[in-house]
């Protein structure tokens, strides 16, 4: 149901229990499972996707030589696609795999080990006993896991059982655990959820509750006495990485700007001084000093009905900014002066410039108009303030949103067309643009974008509950997507089945360096959430804004996330994310 995490290279393995179940928490375009006549070649599963790092390596045990992996004379090197055999050893070293089962009722589960190329998981055949029963050995090292198959399930036998040594690991609904062996015994750690903990020898067992753990001796009758969590350190990070929980400081709120503020998009300055545009009453550009805590905000150079929408920052400092209205435009402003210039030599006519992103490589500002008769991607000079506006490629019916530019510059953006909806790509050496929509779910409304850590693209999915569409103020049901910029297949997170509040409307996105995806959630619980990318498990903030707030735009500013918040009193809020455990 939910995507897979891939983060341990022993993740491979272990997911090879991953469920093939899923649902509207999850579409992207899948192999079909495919079974080789070879004795000793069951297939029980597939490798969904790989992300390897630093050295990663993973191999298959000499057992599965003899069975069939698409393009690959053998299963012996881990890649996207590759089915998973019974009775064989996967191998981890360094890296990330989500794996998908072939096995009906068997949950996903997703697993890092982080012991290094000494990590071994291996899956034993389902016993009739326990038919629909995945049992995975494992041999040494340490692991952490997590089931990613969705809302907990109530069913009294166990989906999988994880043996090590004198240890037997009951799996059932969605915990997250952390299992390692050592020369004395066992310990196993359960961060969410529940787990039943035995011993192979007798079958008896305790109950491990969220942040407990317990050691069992080899050789002992009995697990020993259930204690609180206390991460050990081969297993604290992958842990603590499974699980995002958010602890925060709570959201601070800064005021200072005109009267009738409505602000709207935000980006920092080199300095970490945080500019946004404010559409209300009064439009103007305003500014955050991160030293001070003031607010400012100018007005000199705007157009007389002009309304700014989003803002960006080049590498240069220059503060660029989209302006809709009777005479739309593409504007800079010198940080320094304040003095804004406007650009609209080029617009196409009936133009609705929007959202905006500078390119640090070809130093380009590119922007998303629109407009009802020629929607467009549009581009500026900023040596020359010349615009050019591209239109072949757009869906008909083209409502192009967010934008935001690759780490090889190629330009990205959403498009939420309804009933077309799609993710756009605009070439950066021809300028084509492309629209592709494998994975969306139906009723998708793509708003926000941002290039994410793990290289695909991730989207702000604003669907909403049918048969409302996008009626205004229909209840939400929304999602996270992201596009591999490779494959161009979308893969989509319900933001309530994978964690998050009910109701959401997600709106703006950001990455932060640890790996992570922030959004903010203008649903039925106004929150700023955050998804983990490997495992699309989501989380959002548990210190309540306002019931009248409308958090919209958010950047990543060291450890730090900023919201503009347009409503009861419009606000720059900030919320400081710490590491879950």
């Amino acid at each position: 149901m939910t995507p897979a995490r891939a983060f341990g290279v022993l993740l491979c393995l272990l997911v090879l229990v991953a469920a093939h179940s899923q649902g509207t928490s999850r579409g992207s375009s899948k192999l079909p499972l495919r079974h080789s006549s070879s004795a000793g070649c069951q297939q029980v599963g597939s490798v969904a996707h790989v992300f390897p790092g630093s050295g990663a390596h993973l191999r298959l045990d000499a057992a599965s030589k003899g069975c069939s992996c698409p393009g690959s004379p053998s299963c012996k090197v881990v890649s996207q696609d590759q089915p998973l055999f019974a009775a064989e050893s996967m191998y981890s070293g360094h890296g990330t795999i989500t794996i998908e089962s072939g096995l009906g009722g068997v949950p996903t589960f997703t697993c890092v080990v982080t012991h290094g190329a000494a990590d071994v998981i291996y899956p034993k055949t389902t016993a009739k006993s326990r038919k629909g029963v995945v049992v995975l050995q494992h041999l040494t090292g340490s692991t952490t896991c997590r089931v990613t198959e969705g809302p907990e399930r109530s069913a009294r036998k166990p989906n999988a059982v994880f043996v090590m040594a004198n240890t037997a690991i009951s799996i059932q609904g969605d915990p997250v655990f952390g299992m390692k062996r050592t020369s004395h015994g066992s310990l196993v750690q359960v961060k969410t959820g529940t787990v039943a903990v035995g011993t192979t020898s007798t079958g008896a067992r305790v109950a491990l509750r969220p942040k407990k753990q317990v050691f069992v001796p080899s050789g002992a009758a009995k697990p020993g006495a259930v204690t609180t969590l206390k991460p050990d350190s081969t297993l604290q990070k992958a842990l603590c990485t499974l699980t995002p929980d958010l602890k925060e400081t709570g959201i601070t709120p800064t005021s200072g700007g005109n009267a009738g503020s409505h602000p709207q998009g935000l980006a920092p300055d080199r300095d970490g001084n945080i500019w946004f545009t404010d559409n209300g009453t009064t439009p103007a550009i305003g500014r955050y000093d991160l030293k001070t805590g003031g607010i400012t905000e100018t007005t000199q150079g705007l157009p007389n009905g002009g309304t700014p929408r989003w803002i960006a920052v080049d590498t240069k400092g220059t503060i660029w900014f989209t302006i809709d209205g009777p005479s739309p435009a593409i504007a800079e402003l010198d940080p320094g002066t304040r003095a804004i210039t406007t650009h609209s030599v080029g617009l196409h006519p009936g133009s609705v410039p929007w959202a905006i992103v500078t390119d640090p490589i070809d130093k380009r500002v590119w922007f998303t108009d629109q407009s009802k008769t020629n929607p467009a991607i549009g581009t500026i000079n900023p040596k020359t303030g010349a615009i050019t506006e591209y239109t072949a490629g757009l869906n008909k019916g083209s409502h192009p949103e967010g934008i935001d530019v690759d780490r090889k510059g190629n330009l990205w953006f959403t498009d939420d067309n309804d009933p077309n909806p799609a993710i756009g790509t605009v070439d950066r050496n021809t300028h084509k643009i492309h629209e592709y929509s494998t994975g969306l779910v139906e009723g998708s409304l793509p708003r926000g974008i941002a290039a994410g850590p793990d290289g695909r693209l991730w989207f702000a999915d604003d669907r909403t509950k049918p048969p409302h569409n996008s009626a205004t103020h229909a209840p939400g049901d929304g999602l996270l997507g992201a596009i591999d910029p490779a494959t161009k297949v979308i893969t989509e997170y319900a933001i309530d089945a994978n964690g998050g509040n009910a109701g959401s409307i997600p709106e703006g996105l950001a990455a932060d360096a640890n790996g992570h995806v922030w959004f903010t959630d203008d649903g039925a619980a106004k929150a700023i959430g955050m998804i983990d990318p490997v495992t699309g498990a989501v989380v959002e903030t548990k210190t309540a804004l306002s019931a009248a707030s409308e958090p919209v735009g958010i950047v990543v500013v060291g450890s730090s996330l900023w919201f503009t918040d347009q409503l009861p009193t419009p606000r720059i809020g900030r919320i400081k994310a710490l590491p879950s455990c």
